[in-house]
């Protein structure tokens, strides 16, 4: 039985339209590992944001002093707002001011 042997090929040479074809794959493959990593991020910023949430409502409770800029203070009698001379019962706990 007679068998064809392939005739040997030189060695390829890589013109212009194989390189723009690869440039154009390498561009291609690295605005979808970009993409990948802004999903990624924007996965990991709502399980950062979740968390902190939930770690605010647990601290805190659901008291209204406890808020992201810090204890609230009792205010002092002198502190009432202009105009005004009665004395205002703390807000946050209900006790009068010192």
């Amino acid at each position: 039985m007679a068998v064809l042997i392939p005739a040997r090929r030189g060695r390829p040479r890589l013109g212009l339209g194989a390189g723009l074809v690869a440039a154009a794959r390498g561009l291609a493959f690295t605005g979808l590992m970009l993409a990948e990593l802004g999903l990624l991020l924007v996965v990991l910023a709502a399980v950062l944001l979740t968390a902190l949430g939930a770690l605010l409502v647990i601290i805190g409770n659901g008291n209204p002093a406890f808020r992201i800029g810090g204890l609230l203070s009792h205010s002092s009698p002198g502190s009432a707002s202009a105009g005004s001379s009665r004395r205002a019962r703390c807000w946050s706990c209900g006790g009068w001011p010192a």
